[in-house]
């Protein structure tokens, strides 16, 4: 499971959207950051790999990924 250290909830979706966002891009499998990126919109995506704690590698990713 993507999220093992809490019990997640439904408003956690809206209330979390970067932890969220952050654990599925490092974790996730491709339904799942379809999902999320469908749900959040690449927008959030954008500031949540800016953040601190986001992997380096998976920065790069998602920068190359989003690129107009």
């Amino acid at each position: 499971p993507l999220i093992w250290d809490r019990e997640l909830k439904s408003q956690d979706l809206d209330s979390y959207p970067r932890w969220i966002i952050m654990r599925v891009l490092t974790f996730g499998n491709m339904e799942q950051t379809r999902l999320v990126r469908s749900y959040y919109g690449d927008n959030a995506i954008r500031e949540a790999i800016e953040s601190r704690g986001m992997d380096e590698r998976t920065r790069f990713f998602w920068h190359a990924v989003l690129e107009p």
